[in-house]
């Protein structure tokens, strides 16, 4: 096993971590549960793109997983992580205005 798939199990792994950490917020506060949708958006696209790249270098699906763009994807992937960030700002000004208000 090398240092990169090491590291792409542990993104993997963590990133299940996060959407069990995440359903488990939403479950306890029911009234806020919308918060949670863009951290696990992000948390699944993660899942699914290292499970397929694992996938792919592990031998399963060749013929289907070799038309997938890896590098496209990773940039797309990194890009909603941008955007995620820039709304979860966009989303704590918003309320810190109402709350002036």
């Amino acid at each position: 096993m090398t240092l990169l798939q090491v590291l792409q199990i542990t993104t993997l792994t963590l990133s299940g971590c996060g959407i069990a950490t995440w359903i488990v917020w939403a479950v306890r506060f029911r009234r806020q549960w919308l918060y949670a949708v863009p951290p696990l958006s992000w948390l699944v696209h993660v899942v699914i793109f290292y499970a397929l790249i694992l996938l792919r270098d592990g031998g399963f699906f060749q013929e289907w997983l070799a038309g997938i763009q890896y590098m496209v994807w990773s940039a797309v992937l990194r890009m909603h992580a941008a955007f995620l960030i820039i709304g979860i700002g966009f989303v704590m000004l918003m309320e810190r205005l109402q709350v002036r208000d």
